[in-house]
């Protein structure tokens, strides 16, 4: 058993090298299974103390590069089962660290890379959604107008001279001076016109129009 002061154990939690030096170290007096000094990872024992070592290290490297715990300790695990599976054919230290570390940057790439395009396409389908509704919202405004200036055509004359001139955005008394008629006139015949446009109008497009 390896102990360490208060100072070295301080100094080894900072640096995974000093960590997994230290934890070869353990590893060759504990576990080594032959004079060659590889690991056997078939077993379990040997494979746990491998996993405890580098997990918490695996794991805030993955984090810098995806910016999320969670996501990095899911990584982390997957990377491990991948070594289990292929645990026959890791039996040397470096190769092992070499093989975690560099698997766990691939994955965490791979989700940065996943998340771009799947952000992507989202933003895209937005935009498609939003351009669709652009062209509606036009479409329906120019068959409103087209409607309207069907429907004023139709009224009679003097409905029409003063529903042309409200939409103009001329005011009562101004429509009245202009068509020579009172402003109670104006009033009555704004009213007729607006009955008969509603009853002509689907009420969705009488509300576009004049909301």
């Amino acid at each position: 058993m390896i102990f360490l002061t208060a100072a070295q154990f301080s100094n080894v939690s900072k640096s995974p090298y000093l960590y997994h030096a230290l934890f070869r170290k353990c590893i060759g007096i504990t576990f080594m299974n032959d004079k060659k000094g590889s690991l056997n990872l078939t077993d379990e024992d040997i494979f746990k103390e491998v996993f405890n070592s580098f997990f918490p290290y695996l794991t805030e490297y993955a984090k810098n590069i995806v910016l999320n715990n969670d996501v990095a300790i899911d990584i982390v695990q997957e990377v491990f089962l991948k070594l289990w599976k292929y645990r026959k054919y890791y039996t040397d230290f470096k190769a092992i660290r070499a093989f975690l570390y560099k698997t766990v940057r691939n994955d965490s790439l791979n989700y940065i890379k996943h998340i771009r395009v799947e952000n992507k396409y989202r933003h895209q389908y937005a935009q498609e959604e939003y351009d669709e509704s652009s062209v509606d919202y036009q479409g329906i405004k120019e068959e409103a107008i087209r409607l309207l200036h069907k429907a004023i055509n139709d009224l009679p004359s003097q409905c029409k001279s003063v529903i042309l001139l409200s939409v103009k955005g001329l005011m009562n008394q101004e429509i009245a001076g202009r068509l020579g008629v009172s402003v109670n006139t104006v009033k009555t015949q704004k009213k007729i016109a607006y009955s008969k446009l509603r009853n002509r109008l689907d009420g969705i497009i009488f509300y576009f129009i004049f909301r």
